[in-house]
């Protein structure tokens, strides 16, 4: 139990990190095909997962260049859930609520060794994912 505390707080310092950090290169956020700069970005904060009877339920903010971004859910390296878009209303000049409400499996619930996360991103036109942000559900807190 102690082993999934340090591992929680290590995840939770790591975000706090790079959710401060200014974009420094925008390299990560253009891709040039035949001449064209093509700039996707997204951002999240005020990020809240809260899981009762079996339900995760992420609430928080995001800014996104297209007013999207997607999620999926991951076990270690596996994603155990498809990939869902999230369309964010006024997202695209502000900062915009969202809410996430997503069954837990029992696969998410009996992980034992790597703790479930959320993994939000953007998507550039050609489908490569930008920005990832790892968000942990603590299953076994609640």
């Amino acid at each position: 139990m102690n082993n999934r505390w340090i591992v929680l707080l290590i995840i939770l310092v790591a975000l706090v990190g790079c959710g401060n950090q200014k974009q420094e290169d925008n390299s990560e956020n253009q891709h040039e095909d035949n001449g064209v700069v093509e700039q996707s970005s997204v951002q999240f904060q005020n990020i809240d997962v809260t899981v009762e009877n079996n339900i995760a339920t992420m609430t928080g903010q995001a800014i996104s260049s297209n007013g999207e971004f997607f999620y999926v859910v991951l076990i270690g390296e596996k994603e155990v859930s498809e990939e869902t878009k999230v369309s964010i209303k006024d997202g695209i000049d502000s900062w915009s609520d969202f809410s996430i409400e997503l069954e837990l499996t029992e696969e998410m619930l009996e992980a034992e060794e790597d703790v479930p996360v959320f993994q939000l991103y953007g998507k550039r036109e050609n489908g490569d994912r930008i920005n990832p942000n790892y968000i942990p559900i603590d299953v076994h807190m609640y």
